[in-house]
């Protein structure tokens, strides 16, 4: 009975120890609704002493480099459990089985030497209490205002063609409609905006000087009057509006989760040089939504990509009986350089409870820099 391990997994007193224990986790959350304390990843370990490095840290990587073992993983005997009764295992699977549960601890071992001698136990400990909080995280995902967002998204599309169409008139483009296989008509042109190749030779026909038609480009060939204003506003708000359909489109509202009705991400916790998370399917990414997930899998929003702008962030909704609170450092990173470092202009605006920001810019710039709209925020932004 899986029951009597309730109270085992809940005990703080118990180290439960493994690889790649947030599906463990969240197994057993989603299944018996256990809450799992004092855990011991080796996979997360691994992470941490490697810091970054593109190196693997699956459990047959480890046990070959710890333990100079060559695990069987077979990807068709991994399935081969979903479908085998209770009693009814071949040797071979719970050998596997049985590996899964004892390699960890030999290997465990092997990384508390290392993480001990670089001073990585606070670190380590830190990483596997924020382990479940990400486990939780996954199973709840988020709710989404649709209704709102598929405003959004027909907004864009319409603000797009707006865009086009201008963009047609400057240059001249002809529409013209073409049948497909199935005898349907489809409006084509000549020319396509989205490459910049082809922008840039249409503009040089025209006699524009000027070598790329990226955004910052774009504005001072405007403010030095080599391109005409309704052409950079309109190129420009094309591509924003491209760029809003294709990645906070109807992708979002496809990679819903119709059994929870929320979208949910995949948290990778230390597997970046910095230490900050990121999320979202490993396994390959478009616009912000992975999509090159395993057959029968919801895909995962990269959390981290959803925009800025408040008319997509309040699409992001608490379900009822709950509130949505966001809480978020303020200017954590250059805090803690200040503590590092104890760089007398840091400690000096800290001290003062100053924007450091602010500061830094005026330092860089030796002008005025702000929050005021206009060049002062500008600079701002680039000294942040």
């Amino acid at each position: 009975n899986p029951k009597s391990l309730g109270p085992y997994f809940a005990d703080p007193a118990i180290l439960k120890i493994g690889q790649n224990l947030k599906f463990d986790v969240k197994f057993v959350k989603h299944n018996y609704n256990w809450e799992v304390v004092n855990l011991a990843d080796t996979m997360i370990i691994e992470q941490v002493i490697r810091c970054g490095l593109r190196l693997r840290a699956s459990m047959a990587a480890l046990a070959l480099y710890y333990l100079r073992l060559h695990l069987d993983k077979d990807k068709d005997l991994r399935l081969s459990f979903a479908s085998t009764k209770i009693g009814c295992f071949s040797k071979r699977q719970l050998d596997y089985a049985a590996g899964d549960c004892v390699y960890p601890l030999y290997i465990l071992q092997k990384q508390k030497q290392i993480i001990k001698e670089r001073g990585l136990v606070s670190t380590v400990n830190l990483e596997h209490k924020v382990l479940p909080v990400l486990a939780k995280a996954e199973l709840e995902g988020m709710k989404m205002d649709t209704h709102s967002w598929l405003k959004l998204y027909q907004n864009s599309v319409r603000k797009k063609d707006d865009a086009e169409a201008q963009l047609d008139v400057f240059f001249g483009t002809e529409n013209y409609r073409q049948d497909d296989f199935f005898g349907e008509s489809k409006k084509q042109k000549n020319v396509n905006y989205d490459s910049p190749d082809q922008v840039l030779n249409l503009l040089k026909l025209r006699k524009y000087d000027i070598e790329s038609t990226d955004k910052n480009a774009l504005i001072l060939a405007y403010i030095e009057k080599r391109l005409p204003k309704k052409f950079v506003q309109a190129m420009l708000l094309f591509r924003m509006y491209t760029t809003r359909i294709s990645r906070y489109g109807l992708n979002m509202l496809q990679a819903i989760e119709p059994s929870t009705n929320h979208i949910h991400t995949e948290f990778l916790q230390a597997n970046t040089a910095t230490g900050r998370l990121s999320s979202g399917r490993a396994t390959g990414e478009e616009f912000g939504v992975k999509t090159q997930v395993r057959s029968g899998e919801a895909k995962r929003i990269n959390f981290q990509n959803l925009p800025r702008l408040d008319e997509y962030r309040t699409c992001f909704v608490a379900d009822k009986g709950y509130k949505l609170v966001v809480l978020d450092y303020s200017a954590i990173e250059p805090r803690i350089l200040a503590q590092q470092s104890s760089d007398p202009m840091y400690v000096r605006t800290f001290k003062n409870d100053l924007d450091i920001y602010q500061e830094i810019g005026e330092e860089i710039y030796h002008e005025e820099v702000s929050k005021k709209p206009g060049r002062p925020a500008e600079l701002r932004d680039k000294a942040k």
